[in-house]
């Protein structure tokens, strides 16, 4: 089974997918160049406070631009064909999880790069529990990289990321 947007069972595109991986600097400058667009773009939604949803959708959409041969999808949910779920160290027990935006290959285990967002007044245990969610993707469903990016919605408006690994 195929949709327009390429998912299902039945991919046969799968094999025109590069294989390569990406260094952390060619992630670093595909970001930057990513969130360069947003800020000239989309700068509006940092100043009217639009959700985190809103925010992470449109630099979704300018991270697509850099990596048109991948798919990049806010909130997905999937792991291959099933629903993505985790045990944080801190939790007693697997949930179902739903990553701000991830770069990927429906389907596949090639999962590139995985995002979460918070805006700028989030408390530090919120970002604290958004750095260990990104770690556990990593170990979890082998992401190469994965990055915490800040929306500031104040004071000079901004969007700011950090790379986050297991052992830094």
């Amino acid at each position: 089974m195929r949709n327009d947007e390429g998912e299902g069972a039945g991919r046969s595109d799968l094999k025109d997918f590069p294989s390569r991986s990406f260094t952390e600097n060619e992630l670093k400058k595909i970001l930057e160049s990513a969130i360069s667009s947003f800020k000239t773009q989309d700068i509006d939604l940092l100043c009217v406070r639009s959700s985190e949803r809103s925010m992470c959708h449109k630099l979704a959409e300018h991270l697509q631009r850099g990596l048109p041969q991948w798919h990049v999808d806010c909130e997905y949910n999937r792991e291959k064909f099933h629903p993505k779920r985790i045990k944080l160290p801190r939790g007693d027990k697997e949930r179902s999880v739903y990553p701000d935006i991830v770069v990927h290959k429906r389907g596949t285990n090639q999962n590139i790069l995985i995002i979460e967002a918070k805006c700028s007044d989030s408390t530090p245990t919120q970002i604290d529990h958004d750095v260990e969610k990104l770690k556990t993707y990593i170990e979890t469903f082998c992401y190469l990289h994965a990055a915490l990016v800040t929306f500031v919605i104040e004071g000079k408006f901004d969007v700011n990321f950090e790379f986050v690994y297991l052992n830094r």
